[in-house]
């Protein structure tokens, strides 16, 4: 909805996508043309030479780049995106969210999200993406608007300080974090005043 509501052309440009295989599929059912950023790479390798480089054909209709997170984010992947970054003039950036990662395994170890992808994106290019994403300056006045909600009556849910707490505090809304996800007592601990969340539960269960 970001790229429609800034009037990006779809019926004659393209979007060019570095991401998991849902954005590409939600992109083609809202009528979009996509062009997955694995299909513009000079080959399948994760690599990319100079000359390689040199010889990337640009597709001049390309007029969007979709960031995400990527399990497959390559050094070649990122040379085509800041390729088209810097030579395709008004290219939109946009990132669809900048989460740093998520806890997994018995260890809570963190596996880096799209935030990392969209930064090595914005380096390369020397471009800063639109978020769209929670934290984003677009997505809460969308949200209001659209689902006609009184922040001063709403309440927000969620297991990150940095995108769903941040998004909640910067509408006024009351924030509530569960322990049950990516944040832990010791990120709590370095949480800045402004930024602690407005009611920390154990779990969703406790709302309940």
């Amino acid at each position: 909805r970001y790229l429609d509501s800034i009037g990006f052309d779809r019926e004659s440009l393209k979007v060019l996508v570095v991401g998991q295989e849902g954005i590409t599929i939600e992109l083609q059912e809202a009528g979009y043309e996509v062009v997955p950023c694995s299909e513009a790479t000079p080959s399948s390798e994760a690599k990319c030479t100079i000359g390689e480089f040199e010889e990337i054909t640009i597709d001049e209709k390309v007029g969007a780049l979709v960031v995400g997170v990527d399990d497959s984010f390559s050094y070649s992947k990122l040379c085509v995106a800041s390729l088209y970054l810097s030579q395709v003039e008004g290219c939109v950036f946009v990132a669809t969210n900048r989460d740093v990662g998520d806890r997994v395994g018995d260890d809570g170890r963190r596996i880096p999200g799209a935030g990392p992808v969209v930064a090595a994106v914005e380096t390369a290019s020397g471009r800063k993406a639109t978020n769209v994403g929670k934290g984003g300056s677009w997505l809460l006045p969308h949200l209001l608007e659209t689902m006609q909600l009184d922040a001063g009556k709403t309440c927000i849910v969620g297991d990150r300080i940095d995108t769903d707490i941040a998004l909640g505090k910067e509408s006024g809304m009351l924030t509530i974090l569960p322990l049950t996800g990516v944040t832990d007592e010791a990120d709590l601990e370095a949480c800045p005043e402004e930024s602690y969340p407005d009611l920390v539960v154990e779990s969703i269960a406790t709302l309940l």
